[in-house]
């Protein structure tokens, strides 16, 4: 699989010159928005775990190390997108380390 990634590069090079926009220029556009828009599904998902704590105040039924889990990885991923500048990674994560701590301190409180 490693070889692929050469391939590709290989063949961009001989058939565009340096001054030329990436052919896929497009493409990547659409892929950025698109990840953008699937990065933010699962959080608000996710959201309603946090509510039914919040509104049946019970968190009798969340598994804490899972949630920590989360929230630890979800604080990994956005230092990572704020380093690079991802605007995907920074939004998404941004928006799982909300919806984690809503969860464990709703399954704290109850």
């Amino acid at each position: 699989m490693f070889h692929l990634g050469f391939f590709h590069w290989h063949k961009h090079e001989h058939h565009c010159d340096s001054s030329d926009a990436f052919p896929h220029n497009n493409w990547k556009s659409t892929l950025d928005k698109t990840v953008l828009i699937v990065g933010m599904i699962v959080p608000i998902i996710s959201f309603h775990q946090a509510w039914l704590i919040w509104s049946q105040k019970s968190g009798a039924d969340i598994s804490m190390p899972l949630w920590i889990t989360h929230l630890i990885v979800a604080a990994f991923w956005l230092a990572y997108g704020i380093e690079h500048d991802d605007k995907p990674i920074i939004a998404a994560h941004a928006l799982w380390i909300v919806v984690d701590m809503l969860i464990i301190i709703g399954a704290l409180t109850y």
